[in-house]
């Protein structure tokens, strides 16, 4: 699947939430943008991709904190809806000594990400050449004949679909059915098991991603890095690189993002991995994952520095489907 150019408009439909920091070392508390879909948004447009979010929040100062995230970034928003008498989702998460996060809480009712009527409003809209569903588990769960609605209006106008996953329950036989063959899919090990409805272990990772039936997809693994499958024949393994570890939550968000982002910016996919992994170390070594996004280094700078004829060979490395799983 070659990529795509950098004219591409993507629409990025997803949870829009917000996540609650408390961090052990400080005692530090924050309220940060949350979930694939607010990290994708930002990482696109920071690395100069036109883009649009489309979901709702509710009419209330935490969605206001989403509406000026958004702004800062430089994200359309006006496909986003504000649910009166709704409170946006939060979620609260304890940062580690070591940086590793685990989640608490969350809002106790499934808020309505998206619904029926509101997506009307979005269906099939003809100035998008992209359609990314970030946290596609999270709107099954929530309105998955509207979710499937939705999609079925970008395909029949010829649009390229990608889909990250996340660990919300949801009809798995459902969503698998929502993604064909050639889109792109963004997930962790877990998420990818799951999807298979497997129990296994990582051995069994690359002889499955292999046999499987999706040509592109990524799939991230903590601190042994990655795997990625690209147009059914093409396997790499990307290596974690190592740094001072101040905050993991985001980290695999922020290489998928980067990931595509990379792509529509028309980077070849080991460029686009490249650029991803370093990106998700300096994503592990800030307070925050868009600590970094937002500094003067900035994606873009990053970008141009490494070379689509000679990406990093110590970060990807491309290998036959005879080599079989092993970290290196």
């Amino acid at each position: 699947m070659a990529s795509t150019t950098p004219t591409a408009h993507v629409l990025c439909v997803g949870p829009l939430l917000l996540d609650r920091l408390t961090f052990l070392s400080d005692d530090l508390e924050r309220i940060h943008p949350a979930g694939n879909a607010l990290i994708f948004s930002a990482v696109a447009a920071r690395m100069g991709l036109k883009v649009a979010v489309a979901g709702q929040t509710g009419a209330d100062d935490n969605g206001d904190i989403i509406a000026r995230f958004l702004e800062i970034h430089g994200v359309g928003s006006s496909h986003v809806r504000r649910l009166a008498g709704r409170v946006t989702k939060v979620t609260k998460v304890i940062i580690d000594l070591d940086g590793e996060w685990r989640r608490e809480s969350a809002n106790i009712d499934v808020f309505p990400y998206i619904d029926a009527e509101y997506v009307q409003t979005i269906c099939g809209l003809e100035a998008y050449t992209n359609l990314h569903f970030a946290g596609l588990n999270a709107l099954v769960r929530v309105a998955p004949d509207a979710t499937a609605r939705l999609l079925k209006s970008y395909r029949e106008c010829g649009v390229r679909i990608s889909f990250g996953l996340t660990v919300s329950r949801c009809d798995l036989k459902f969503l698998e059915g929502l993604i064909e063959s050639p889109d792109i899919l963004f997930c962790t090990e877990s998420e990818y098991w799951s999807l298979q409805q497997a129990v296994k272990g990582p051995s069994d990772l690359f002889d499955s991603v292999r046999r499987s039936r999706f040509e592109n997809c990524v799939i991230t693994r903590g601190k042994h890095g990655a795997i990625a499958k690209w147009c059914g024949s093409e396997f790499y393994r990307i290596r974690a690189i190592e740094t001072t570890q101040r905050n993991t939550l985001g980290a695999g968000d922020t290489f998928s993002s980067v990931t595509l982002a990379a792509l529509l910016s028309g980077h070849p996919i080991e460029a686009a991995l490249s650029i991803a992994s370093v990106a998700a170390s300096k994503s592990i070594a800030n307070l925050t994952w868009s600590e970094w996004i937002e500094s003067n280094e900035g994606l873009r700078e990053l970008a141009a520095t490494l070379s689509d004829k000679n990406p990093m060979p110590n970060i990807v490395r491309r290998i036959e489907p005879t080599e079989g799983d092993h970290d290196d």
